[in-house]
């Protein structure tokens, strides 16, 4: 039987500073049984933030899921709502905890991530930092 997608997306607005505001955006995900989360468009459920950003993408975090679920050597990539990669890991730790900088800006726009060869029903979950 085919794996369902899941994606739980959190986006709270985080602490004000004095040029801005940071936002930590949270990406939950479990793979399709083809090892995919695929974006909002494609087969599956999507994973695109609800609300647009406007700012700097500080940084890029992923995280293997600990409860045994962990996904195999995989391909995660950050885009924007026009489709440009913000940034990507191919080949992403199965087990540690890793930091990708980013450095893009953003302007009026959805983040989504793309997942693939993640095995079947595998998880994780993936953070941006956006300074906006």
């Amino acid at each position: 039987m085919a794996t369902a997608q899941t994606c739980v997306i959190t986006e709270p607005r985080g602490p004000r500073y004095e040029d801005g505001w940071l936002t930590k955006v949270t990406w939950d995900w479990l793979s399709t049984d083809l090892g995919v989360v695929a974006a909002a468009g494609a087969a599956g459920v999507g994973a695109t933030t609800l609300r647009e950003f406007t700012g700097y993408v500080a940084s890029f975090h992923t995280d293997p899921d600990g409860g045994g679920t962990q996904p195999s050597s995989y391909t995660i990539t950050l885009y924007d709502d026009d489709g440009r990669p913000m940034a990507t890991k191919a080949g992403a730790s199965t087990t540690a905890y890793e930091n990708h900088t980013s450095g893009h800006y953003v302007v009026e726009s959805k983040l989504n991530i793309v997942i693939s060869g993640a095995g079947d029903a595998k998880g994780g979950t993936a953070y941006a930092y956006i300074k906006e």
